[in-house]
């Protein structure tokens, strides 16, 4: 901690003839709080940050501005040499947010949280309950007014109480696990603001009071060795300091709705290349495959109804024979399947009934239909019909498929 012996005098000049004002002259005062760490107004963290940087110079300082879900180097803090330091109005995660920093502080890193107000996941599982005070952070409370707070032993030699003359969140903490908790801080009530507790084999530091490490509480009147011993609590074997800004303005950081399960693999550049060459050349294989495989299909010839052709030419020997009451016997035959098929009616009595019925479902008129009827008659009872009268009995029939069909 020697470091900081040099890098406070540079901060005092960097700061001092912007930040001391006389508590008189309330109208040079800029109250806005930004807590942004390049930011010199009084509730900036430019001394803060300068110290950090100082403290971890040698170490690599990494600015994080994604979800702890998105640290895709997860192997690399297995070495248990890193810090995770956050200071925000809120902090405001999600329940697989803290399991992965739960995680991290496992595996021996720390995680130093600094904030005003927590949301309802985060204090269950911490396993806290806290006096959130609903702060106006740019409200006009006097800063002429101070109020105290306290560092407390055994963490620190000494009890030690420091004025704050400015603003303070009033957040404190009501209750915790005692037996794994250690209160080091106080607030003016002598209410904790300020714990910290081993997780594995990491630590985690929480503080509930932005306010205390802004440049107009630091370099006020010593208080400076609240900052020192503050960040003594972190290691000094640290690797890697990441100064976290993705908790610090929550609305620019949600994450959109049904985000890939594969983003993490994605943020691999040789991961997203691979992947989308592997479909690439699964779909010009199926393509490939599939046109292999299909046979080429020859022009098959619509079929040809062979059973009118067939009984053409039956129909042709028998006429060619003379046969024409055989012929003639055939149609008639053919005529009542033909009845029994389409119109399913009863052929075995071709009385007037029949005629009647068969002339209502066909539509064919009754004097013909009865005119064919009487032509099986006579096709049965005649045995001598000649060529004629063969040509007569199928004109008659033709006239009756080519009415109906």
């Amino acid at each position: 901690m020697k470091k900081l012996i040099y890098v406070v005098p540079v901060l005092l000049l960097l700061v001092a003839i912007y930040i001391f004002t006389n508590n008189k002259t309330d109208r040079f005062f800029d109250k806005k709080l930004t807590l942004k760490k390049n930011d010199t107004r009084p509730y900036g963290t430019k001394v803060l940050h300068t110290t950090l940087t100082q403290l971890f110079k040698d170490k690599k300082i990494v600015n994080n501005r994604t979800s702890p879900l998105d640290w895709f180097e997860y192997d690399s803090f297995k070495n248990g040499k890193n810090v995770f330091f956050l200071l925000s109005k809120q902090f405001e995660p999600s329940v697989e947010e803290l399991e992965f920093l739960h995680s991290f502080i496992e595996q021996g890193n720390t995680v130093f949280i600094v904030a005003a107000n927590f949301n309802k996941e985060s204090k269950s599982f911490f396993g806290v309950t806290i006096d959130q005070n609903i702060f106006n952070f740019f409200g006009e409370k006097d800063y002429a007014d101070s109020v105290n707070t306290s560092l407390l032993k055994p963490i620190f030699n000494t009890d030690t109480t420091y004025l704050n003359y400015g603003y303070t969140s009033g957040t404190k903490f009501t209750a915790y696990d005692t037996a794994n908790t250690i209160v080091i801080g106080t607030d003016n009530n002598a209410k904790p603001n300020f714990l910290t507790s081993n997780i594995g084999k990491g630590k985690l530091i929480v503080h509930s009071d932005p306010f205390l490490f802004s440049n107009y509480f630091i370099l006020k009147e010593g208080n400076v060795d609240y900052l020192k011993k503050s960040l003594a609590l972190l290691p000094t074997t640290a690797d890697k300091l990441i100064w976290d800004e993705y908790y610090f303005n929550p609305q620019k950081n949600i994450p959109p709705k049904n985000q890939s399960p594969l983003r993490v693999l994605f943020s691999y550049p040789a991961f997203k290349w691979a992947f989308w060459l592997l479909i690439s050349l699964g779909i010009l294989y199926a393509l490939i495959h599939v046109k292999r495989k299909q046979r080429f299909i020859q022009h098959q010839p619509s079929p040809v109804n062979d059973s009118i052709e067939f009984a053409k030419t039956i129909g042709r020997l028998y006429y060619d024979q003379k046969n024409h009451q055989n012929l003639a016997s055939k149609i008639s035959t053919y005529f009542l399947e033909h009845i029994r098929n389409k119109y399913l009616l009863n052929t075995s009595a071709l009385n007037t009934e029949f005629i009647e019925k068969l002339s209502g479902k066909s539509g064919y008129d009754v004097e013909k239909t009865k005119d064919l009827i009487n032509t099986i008659h006579f096709i049965r009872s005649n045995n001598n019909i000649n060529e004629a009268s063969l040509n007569k009995i199928y004109l008659k029939f033709q006239q009756f498929y080519q009415f109906t069909k």
